[in-house]
C-alpha cells in the first residue's frame, strides 16, 4: 500500500481477494508494523467458524495470534487502538458483526479487515457490501494467481468452490469445511 500512514482513530481500512490472494499475509503484515511501532494496541479476530489454534495464518506460514469467536462482541477493546478481523465473510449474522465495527470506528478505533469479497457463486459476500457502505479509508483489492488446469493468469479475481472435484454455483454462501471441499482461485475466463 503505497503511501499509506499507520493507524490513525476511526479509519476502516479493508483487504480482500479470492483465496490465495495474499490477504491473510497483508493482515499480518499491517498488524506486525503496528506491533513495532509500539504506541498501538492491538486486538485481533477471527470467525470460529475458521478457527486455526487461535492465530491465522497465511499460505506463506506467516502467522499471528488472535480470538477465535462468534459474534465480534465477544471481543474486549479496552485499552485498544487497533481491532483486525481476519476472514470478516465467515461471520453468519452480517448486519450484527458491521454494526460493532461502525460502532468501534465511531469510537475512534482503527478498524482492520480482511474478507472474500465475491462468493463462489459470483455474488458480493453480505459483509462486504456493508464495509463498502461504511466509506471505508483504504480498500486493497488483491489478485492471485488462477488454479483452472493450463492457466497462468495472475489476475484471479473470484473464489470457485468444488465439492469432490466438481465446480459448485449455487448453495448456501458461508461453505462449511467438510470433506472433498476445494476453494480455487479463478480468473474471469474460467470462472
Amino acid at each position: 500500500m503505497i503511501g499509506a500512514t499507520m493507524a490513525q482513530p476511526g479509519q476502516l481500512e479493508i483487504i480482500t481477494g479470492p483465496m490465495g490472494s495474499g490477504k491473510t499475509a497483508e493482515m499480518i503484515a499491517r498488524l506486525e508494523r503496528y506491533r513495532f511501532a509500539e504506541e498501538y494496541n492491538v486486538v485481533a479476530a477471527i470467525a470460529v467458524a475458521n478457527q486455526r489454534d487461535n492465530e491465522f495464518a497465511s499460505r506463506l506460514g506467516l502467522r499471528y495470534p488472535c480470538t477465535a469467536v462468534d459474534s465480534l462482541d465477544e471481543i474486549d477493546v479496552d485499552d485498544v487502538n487497533v481491532v483486525a478481523v481476519e476472514e470478516a465473510h465467515m461471520f453468519e449474522n452480517a448486519d450484527k458483526e458491521l454494526a460493532w465495527l461502525s460502532r468501534r470506528r465511531k469510537l475512534g478505533l482503527h478498524v482492520l479487515v480482511s474478507c472474500i469479497d465475491i462468493d463462489y457463486r459470483g455474488q458480493m459476500q453480505p459483509v462486504m457490501k456493508g464495509l463498502y457502505e461504511q466509506a471505508p479509508t483504504n480498500i486493497t483489492r488483491q489478485t492471485a494467481a488462477c488454479l483452472a488446469e493450463g492457466c497462468s493468469s495472475i489476475e484471479a479475481r473470484n473464489t470457485g468452490l468444488f465439492i469432490d472435484g466438481v465446480r459448485q454455483r449455487e448453495g448456501d454462501a458461508i461453505v462449511p469445511d467438510v470433506e472433498g471441499i476445494d476453494f480455487k482461485a479463478l480468473c474471469v475466463d474460467h470462472f
